[in-house]
């Protein structure tokens, strides 16, 4: 993922805005997590520092799952 983000900054010189999605898993079900970075992204430490973020969106999910009945 990160080589690809590197990759789009090089091809477009920077990217304004960017969706990941993230499957989470969480006491046996599947969640999807998007997340919008909706700044100027246009050097290899940001790009690092938002893959490193994507990958921790399981500890950003902090809300308990719904009760299924």
């Amino acid at each position: 993922m990160f080589n690809r983000l590197l990759e789009a900054i090089r091809r477009h010189k920077s990217l304004d805005q960017l969706i990941v999605s993230v499957r989470v898993y969480r006491e046996g079900l599947e969640r999807l997590v998007n997340l919008r970075y909706s700044y100027i992204i246009d050097n290899p430490d940001l790009a690092k520092l938002i893959v490193d973020n994507a990958f921790s969106a399981d500890k950003i999910v902090q809300q308990p799952l719904p009760e299924i009945k």
